[in-house]
């Protein structure tokens, strides 16, 4: 990714990328000046969701997610269409671009590694991706049946 920060890599304005679908771009950076420079591109059609890389780290990632969606309708949506109730939904996140999706869901569940602002509007705050911390939370709520025959 170094190489990649280092090149100078242009940004064109969202219309001029082929197909024109992208519901989301990742990104790292070292400068979020130079981040700031993609605004007049693409603010208007996107959120930006920035965080540090890590709690010792000198560089930032995030997404830039498309502002006519989000994870917390498409819940919604995947309910409507199975007739099934938001209340018994589970999310689990582990960033911030996973908040309005912790915000629509029955129950949520945010990763022990996730940022502190998360783990503040969760209900739930479970191990951390590396530690397993889906399966464990899983066991807990009893949503997952463990065979003897794996």
């Amino acid at each position: 990714m170094k190489k990649e920060l280092d090149s100078d890599v242009g940004v064109k304005p969202y219309t001029k990328y082929p197909h024109k679908g992208a519901y989301k771009l990742g990104f790292i950076c070292t400068d979020l000046a130079d981040l700031e420079k993609t605004k007049p591109y693409l603010e208007r059609e996107f959120h930006y969701v920035v965080h540090p890389y890590a709690e010792d780290a000198d560089c930032y990632n995030g997404e830039i997610i498309r502002k006519d969606m989000d994870k917390g309708e498409a819940i919604e949506r995947v309910c409507e269409y199975y007739g099934a109730d938001m209340a018994d939904t589970v999310a689990f996140g582990d960033s911030m671009n996973d908040q309005q999706m912790l915000e629509y869901a029955g129950v949520a569940v945010a990763m022990g590694n996730s940022c502190q602002e998360l783990k503040d509007c969760a209900d739930v705050v479970c191990e951390s991706v590396d530690e397993d911390g889906v399966y464990f939370e899983f066991k807990r709520m009893n949503l997952m049946v463990v065979s003897s025959n794996l």
